[in-house]
C-alpha cells in the first residue's frame, strides 16, 4: 500500500523552502501589481501557512485519504495527481484563486469570478472543489459568495467568490504571486512550485545550488549535513557541476556531473527518505580498493549494480538503476572516508 497522506504531508513539510532571505530582487513580471516588499512578505506568510497546513494534515490526513495499492512501493517518484488527489485538488483550488482573483485596494480580499473559477478547475469534480473550500475554512480562510453550510452546494449558481484570510491578509499577495510563478515556470525538472513555496523562481538573480542543498538537508544529523557539504565543495573544486530537479512535486534530486556524466547524487523522496546514490559501474577495475572499504559498502558493491529485478527475479524495484544507495538518515561517520575513496576511484575510471 502507498504511504498514508499524513506521511506525505510530513515529507512535504520537510521540503518546503524554509530559508527564504529577507531581501532579494524580484523578476519584473511579478512587479506589475505589487511592490517588492509586499511580494516578499506575502511569500513568507504563504510559506508559514503551508507549514501549518502540513501539520493539520499530519493530524487529520485520514479525513481526506484513500490509500491505494501501488506497483512500486520503493519508487522515488510519488505522483500527487495519481496517488494523493486531495493534495492535488487543494493545490489547484488555491492556484485558481490566485490566477483568477482580483485583490482589492486594501489587499485583504480576493474576488474570483465564478465562471472563471469553475473553468480553471474544469477537470476537478464539484464535490472535490467544495471539499477543498471546506478544508480551507478549517484552516483560517473565509469564503463568501457561496454557502458552504448547505448540504448540496451548487457551484454553477455562484457568480462571485470572495476569499480572505483575517489572521494575515498578506497571504493573498503570496497566493497570487506563487500561483503566477507556478503557471509560468512549472515543468520538466521543476514541479511542486506552489506547495513547496519555491521562491527561487521569482528571484531576479542566480542562486548557488548549495543554498538549496543546505535547506533540503537541514533535518539530517549534523555530521551528515557537514559531510554532504564537504562532498559538495570537494567535487565542485574537482570540476563537477551540481544541478537539481524536482519530480512529481515530492522527489528532489541533486546530481553531481562530470562532463555531463552523473557520478553521484543526493535523493530526497517520500518512500526512501534521504539517500546518497553512487553510479559506480567500474568497480571491477578497482577490486583491490573495494576489499579495503567499509563492510557495509562492500556488501552493497558485491550485490551488483543495476535493476534490482534483473539481478534477482524474486526481488522488487528499489531504484537500483539510479546507483548504489546509502541512507543518510542514519550515521555514516564510520564510512565517510571510504565513500570519498569510492567516488574518487570511480571518477578516476572515466
Amino acid at each position: 500500500m502507498q504511504k498514508p497522506l499524513r506521511d506525505i504531508a510530513r515529507h512535504l513539510k520537510n521540503i518546503i523552502l524554509s530559508e527564504i532571505p529577507d531581501t532579494y530582487a524580484i523578476k519584473p513580471m511579478f512587479k506589475d501589481v505589487f511592490d517588492e516588499e509586499s511580494i516578499r512578505k506575502g511569500v513568507i506568510v504563504l510559506r508559514d501557512f503551508l507549514f501549518r497546513f502540513c501539520d493539520y494534515l499530519i493530524i487529520n490526513g485520514d479525513l481526506y485519504d484513500k490509500p491505494k495499492k501501488i506497483a512500486h512501493p520503493f519508487s522515488d517518484r510519488v505522483s500527487l495527481s495519481a496517488n494523493y488527489p486531495f493534495l492535488r485538488n487543494i493545490n489547484d483550488v488555491l492556484i485558481s484563486i490566485g490566477i483568477n482573483g482580483d485583490l482589492n485596494k486594501s489587499c485583504d480580499l480576493l474576488t474570483v469570478d465564478g465562471n472563471q473559477f469553475r473553468a480553471h478547475l474544469a477537470k476537478t469534480p464539484a464535490v472535490k472543489i467544495i471539499e477543498c473550500l471546506h478544508c480551507l475554512t478549517d484552516n483560517g480562510f473565509c469564503i463568501s459568495g457561496i454557502d458552504l453550510t448547505e448540504k448540496k452546494v451548487n457551484l454553477s449558481d455562484t457568480k462571485m467568490i470572495g476569499v480572505s484570510y483575517p489572521d494575515n491578509p498578506s497571504i493573498l499577495t503570496g497566493i497570487k504571486v506563487m500561483a503566477k510563478a507556478r503557471e509560468e515556470f512549472e515543468g520538466t525538472d521543476l514541479y511542486g512550485i506552489f506547495l513547496r513555496c519555491d521562491y527561487r523562481v521569482i528571484i531576479d538573480e542566480d542562486i548557488e545550488s548549495i543554498y538549496f542543498l543546505k535547506d533540503m538537508t537541514k533535518l539530517l544529523p549534523l555530521e551528515n549535513q557537514e559531510f554532504i557539504l564537504k562532498l559538495y565543495q570537494k567535487y565542485l573544486e574537482d570540476g563537477f557541476q551540481c544541478t537539481s530537479s524536482i519530480v512529481d512535486d515530492t522527489c528532489i534530486r541533486f546530481y553531481f556531473l562530470y562532463k555531463r556524466k552523473e557520478i553521484w547524487s543526493i535523493i530526497i523522496s517520500p518512500n526512501n527518505g534521504y539517500e546518497l546514490a553512487i553510479r559506480a559501474k567500474n568497480t571491477h577495475q578497482y577490486a583491490d580498493v573495494v576489499k579495503q572499504l567499509h563492510p557495509y559498502l562492500q556488501e552493497k558493491i558485491n550485490k551488483g549494480y543495476g535493476c534490482d529485478k534483473k539481478r534477482d527475479p524474486n526481488s522488487y524495484c528499489q531504484g537500483g538503476c539510479k546507483g548504489f544507495r546509502i541512507s543518510l538518515t542514519d550515521s555514516i561517520i564510520d564510512m565517510k572516508k571510504d565513500i570519498i575513496t569510492w567516488i574518487d576511484k570511480e571518477f578516476s575510471c572515466l
